[in-house]
């Protein structure tokens, strides 16, 4: 055979080889891709709902996240306890009191509880002495961060603990007493989201490659919700943009690019349905739900 047929043919089987090596990882990253599954919980009042991929399914662990005021890691479940006037807030695990968080002397809240290592975080308001709330964040039941100054009432509704870094969602009352959506990052205002000209506050937290994303909700004046996803102070995605439903986000998770948030949906009052949306589009429609229930989701 001549050499510049045989060199052609080697060529082309070259080519043909590099051509069947990509059409196989680019199989192989669609399968895996695929294989990304979507997990969600829904805690309304008392009962709690498991979803994997739209689909209600047993109860399944979550360690890791939190839904509400609770907490799963390594096996165990963390939680806060409820306010009651004169008792003291505490930290419990397996239903057993770890940490006292306050004194009772004055009311406090823990909104969030977040597990990183062998340190457990909480995120909550306490009222200081003037009556004035202040958004708070404790570290194995010590004051940790006081976020604010209590010359407006604010509150710490999420935790994220990432690279030794302590990030806080929630929110700062302005002096029209609007609460304004606020990050803190190690006790610091990182990003105010809003600019107070409606009540907005941030109910969930992700940190993913340096990139802090936000999710809560906005209200306009005529009481209208609008769910939204903030990255690094700006926003991301309006997940309901008509002002005809009333929306929240309660939880969100990111993955490579993608970005899924958990919450509410509902046309009227406070009811409505348990949602995830996908790069700011509905992915699932659960189930019932209440606009104050609490929700998450997670992908793996």
């Amino acid at each position: 055979m001549p050499t510049i047929i045989r060199a052609t043919l080697a060529a082309a089987m070259a080519v043909f080889a590099a051509l069947s090596f990509c059409a196989t990882l680019h199989a192989r990253q669609t399968v895996q891709a695929a294989q990304a599954d979507v997990y969600a919980v829904t805690r309304n009042g008392f009962k709690t709902r498991y979803w994997k991929n739209g689909r209600e399914v047993r109860e399944f662990r979550f360690d890791g996240f939190s839904v509400g005021r609770s907490c799963q890691s390594g096996g165990d479940t963390y939680r806060s306890t409820p306010f009651a006037e004169g008792s003291r807030l505490a930290i419990q695990k397996n239903d057993s009191t770890i940490h006292y968080l306050t004194d009772g002397a004055r009311a406090a809240y823990a909104n969030s509880v977040f597990i990183s290592g062998a340190d457990v975080y909480a995120g909550g308001e306490e009222k200081d002495q003037r009556g004035a709330w202040v958004a708070t964040v404790w570290k194995n039941g010590t004051v940790l961060h006081r976020l604010t100054d209590g010359s407006k009432d604010a509150a710490a509704n999420a935790l994220f603990v990432s690279g030794g870094d302590v990030y806080a969602g929630g929110r700062e009352g302005n002096s029209e007493g609007r609460g304004v959506a606020t990050v803190w990052k190690n006790g610091a205002v990182l990003h105010r989201l809003t600019n107070g000209a409606r009540y907005a506050t941030v109910k969930s937290l992700f940190v993913s490659d340096g990139d802090v994303y936000a999710g809560g909700w906005e209200a306009d004046r005529a009481r209208n919700s609008f769910a939204t996803v903030w990255k690094n102070g700006e926003v991301l995605h309006r997940l309901n943009q008509d002002g005809a439903t009333k929306a929240v986000v309660h939880s969100l998770f990111v993955q490579g690019a993608d970005v899924y948030a958990a919450g509410f949906e509902g046309t009227t009052g406070k009811k409505g349905s348990a949602m995830v949306w996908k790069n700011g589009v509905v992915l699932y429609r659960l189930c019932d739900s209440d606009f104050d229930a609490d929700h998450l989701v997670f992908v793996k």
